[in-house]
């Protein structure tokens, strides 16, 4: 294990609990040859369909299985709760040591921020749907109101890689509430994105911090870090309806060095 892997702890794993009991809940549909050559991009479409949201929806309506014993596990993470409160900062950085700024509590609001717009779609309880519409959007208009300055530090693409593509898929599903749309928050969020975050992950996949002679660190570290960058910026793509971005990000997991 090496880099993003090595500092696993209770708090990673509580998190990769709570993506199996979404992706449990969600049961996305397999993408096909075809969504993989879109020449344009279906909303919501990053990580869940309204298709996927819909028939969650159903299940926990009606009690049925696997999908409430899912549901149940996620609304009891941290990450749901109702009354959850971003913590942005304005330069986000990581390093491999030393001090970082802002990196668990992106890590942490990019998950709750994905994890209230779910709530929103799927509860069938309308007071908690609502609740989880305002915490969802306060956690993305806080971020795209704070940062400035582009994901830093020696691991900035482990930073953006890991976190990006939640709050993108949290931002595409909340496009579904037009006057927050109308409102210029979601571009907003489009803007954070292609300015502070899409930049480290396309640096990193063409000179991987400087190391792509393979001398500093051997090649298989690239293996889970390059998909980390590959996820978010074809995440960054969709949302922004930015096909340089998504292609680019084909061509990468095709091609890249």
């Amino acid at each position: 294990m090496k880099e993003g892997a090595k500092r696993m702890n209770g708090k990673g794993w509580r998190s990769m609990t709570l993506v199996v009991a979404v992706t449990t809940l969600l049961s996305a549909s397999p993408i096909t040859h075809e969504d993989a050559h879109a020449a344009t991009f279906t909303h919501t479409g990053i990580l869940y369909s309204q298709e996927d949201f819909d028939r969650a929806k159903t299940n926990v309506a009606s009690g049925a299985s696997p999908w409430i014993e899912a549901w149940e596990v996620a609304k009891l993470s941290k990450y749901a709760s109702p009354t959850y409160t971003p913590s942005a900062v304005a330069a986000p950085a990581r390093y491999g040591s030393g001090a970082s700024s802002g990196n668990q509590q992106l890590f942490d609001d990019s998950t709750a921020a994905l994890t209230q717009a779910i709530i929103w779609k799927v509860s069938d309880n309308a007071a908690e749907a609502a609740t989880a519409k305002t915490r969802a959007q306060l956690i993305l208009d806080t971020w795209a109101n704070t940062v400035n300055t582009a994901v830093g530090g020696d691991e900035n693409h482990l930073l953006a890689g890991l976190t990006a593509y939640k709050l993108a898929a949290a931002a595409d599903i909340m496009r579904a509430d037009g006057t927050w749309v109308s409102s210029g928050k979601l571009a907003k969020v489009q803007t954070m994105l292609k300015t502070y975050f899409y930049p480290p992950l396309k640096t990193f996949l063409a000179n991987h911090q400087g190391k792509n002679n393979g001398t500093a660190y051997p090649y298989y570290y690239r293996g889970n870090q390059d998909q980390a960058a590959l996820i978010s910026m074809m995440a960054i793509g969709v949302l922004c309806d930015d096909l340089n971005i998504y292609n680019e990000a084909v061509t990468g997991y095709k091609s890249g060095a």
